[in-house]
């Protein structure tokens, strides 16, 4: 069984099938388990967390590192602020709050993502993003609001 066969989110699954991402999953998968990473089976990406359970709940807050070879939904998160920092490659932003923004990151660069605001965070075009991700307090799934599921990502590239 390969990496996309354990992606659970059909559209996901989808998205990836259709742009024959599917080896490519596999070949990632092999290199980032080696580093500790494991498969995220809803969203189809790679992560590992910075630390355990027991010290998030003694700090209040969550720091994971991510591979991202696909953008997220935009979503956005209501009782959190996101930061976000590339370790490597270039990560696209992209915010819908009371204005629209895009936002360019190459390794080394960060943004704060406030409360509230809608967000896209992915690689560009031509590699993974590899990113830490910081939660100003342990995020809980039920408050996090997806605006729009991805299914065509020509306004992406």
């Amino acid at each position: 069984m390969g990496v996309i066969d354990q992606i659970i989110d059909p559209i996901v699954r989808g998205w990836y099938e259709q742009h024959g991402l599917a080896d490519f999953l596999d070949k990632l998968y092999e290199v980032s388990s080696k580093q500790g990473f494991i498969l995220d089976p809803k969203h189809g990406w790679f992560f590992r967390r910075l630390g355990d359970d027991n010290l998030y709940n003694q700090i209040g807050y969550m720091v994971k590192e991510l591979i991202l070879p696909r953008p997220t939904y935009l979503h956005h998160h209501t009782d959190v602020d996101e930061a976000i920092y590339v370790i490597r490659g270039h990560c696209k932003v992209y915010l819908k709050g009371t204005t629209e923004e895009f936002h360019e990151l190459k390794a080394g660069k960060g943004l704060i993502i406030p409360m509230g605001v809608g967000h896209v965070i992915g690689p560009d075009a031509k590699e993974v993003a590899h990113i830490i991700q910081y939660y100003s307090a342990l995020p809980k799934q039920s408050n996090i609001i997806i605006h729009k599921k991805i299914l065509d990502l020509s306004w992406w590239l």
